[in-house]
């Protein structure tokens, strides 16, 4: 395979500074790719502000559009300083974090460049509108990457040149968990799609068999007060905790046993694959897309029907009453994360930019 080394990439966001998933993937491959002597920048639709990258490298280039807060002249302002920018800039590879930006990539792509979109939550995600747009846009990418089995059909069907390539891992572990602490975690937004009232319930059959556990929510949203009061309503307050979420989320992997996921919708979470890695088994909802393509069932986790609330209290009853399955798990999850670590994704990546350079 011929080097990359003389290439350029540009990752077009919608804001560098929003710390989601989208951004972190965009700052690892930004990071990645001026390790291997590239040029890589970024390109923000949003405005510079101070608000810290996490992870990102701090010789990497951000150029920001600076668009209006007005959503309909955002949107206007977008196209048309994106198409200048691109005028003024010559690069090898433009990548598209996510629907937005992949689809502005398509009304402006040009021959110049090699224009490459993602989709980075599952394709129904969207409406039925925003669907119509990118059956118009994404014929006229150069490639199109989805994160999962269930939606590669979906985009062929658009774009011929649709591919897989999993999110990479953000970091490697240096420790692991030890399955012995009693302590289920979950991870995300509090919204209504991540459930997390339903799994409070379920928790709350749970202590009744098992009190020597504990559950910790991690993250922020709408819900979080609904959820306090919710825990304090059934009296639950010494065995289950709610945290904002932080940087030191690595600390929280250590400190548990398993992850829990009640999610109704999904793309490929992260989360699950970073807890994996420290070895906690998953036990999600098999959700349209995701868990399928991260959990081995019943090997590094327990996929669960959608919304099966009595065969998910039934899989943490039997993991937390067994310690020999717990260890097992534990040693699996972290051997088959390996499939998202970076020496495993990233070749993917270099395949594709080498094949579309043709």
């Amino acid at each position: 395979m011929k080097s990359l080394q003389d290439k350029s990439f540009l990752f077009v966001v919608f804001d560098i500074h929003n710390g989601g998933g989208g951004e972190r993937v965009t700052a690892n491959m930004v990071n990645h790719y001026l390790a291997k002597g590239c040029a890589a920048e970024i390109l923000s639709f949003g405005k510079r502000t101070e608000k810290p990258i996490a992870g990102l490298n701090g010789k990497a280039r951000i150029h920001y559009l600076s668009t209006s807060s007005n959503k309909l002249i955002q949107k206007i302002q977008t196209i048309i300083r994106i198409k200048s920018f691109l005028k003024r800039h010559q690069y090898t590879y433009v990548i598209g974090i996510g629907s937005y930006p992949s689809f502005v990539l398509g009304l402006v792509n040009n021959k110049e460049s090699v224009f490459i979109g993602t989709e980075h939550s599952h394709y129904y995600n969207a409406g039925v509108v925003w669907n119509y747009l990118r059956r118009f846009a994404y014929p006229r990418l150069s490639a199109i990457v989805v994160l999962t089995q269930h939606d590669l059909p979906i985009l062929k069907a658009i774009n011929n040149k649709t591919y897989v390539i999993p999110n990479a891992q953000t970091f490697a572990p240096s420790s692991y968990t030890s399955y012995m602490n009693h302590r289920f975690l979950a991870v995300g937004r509090m919204d209504r799609y991540k459930q997390f009232g339903q799994m409070i319930d379920i928790f709350h059959e749970f202590v009744k068999r098992d009190h020597s556990w504990e559950l910790v929510i991690i993250g922020n949203g709408e819900l979080f007060d609904n959820l306090q009061e919710q825990i304090k309503e059934m009296d639950l307050e010494d065995q289950v905790k709610i945290k904002s979420y932080s940087h030191h989320i690595e600390q929280e992997y250590l400190e548990a046993s398993v992850l829990l996921s009640t999610s109704r919708r999904e793309g490929l979470p992260m989360v699950m694959i970073e807890a994996m890695s420290y070895g906690l088994p998953v036990i999600a909802y098999d959700c349209k897309t995701g868990p399928s393509d991260i959990i081995i069932h019943r090997q590094d986790g327990f996929l669960i029907p959608l919304d099966d609330k009595e065969e998910m209290l039934k899989c943490m009853l039997d993991i937390a009453g067994d310690d020999e399955l717990r260890s097992w798990m534990s040693q699996c999850a972290i051997a088959d994360s390996k499939r998202f670590s970076p020496e495993s994704v990233y070749p993917q990546w270099d395949a594709l930019f080498e094949e579309l350079a043709h």
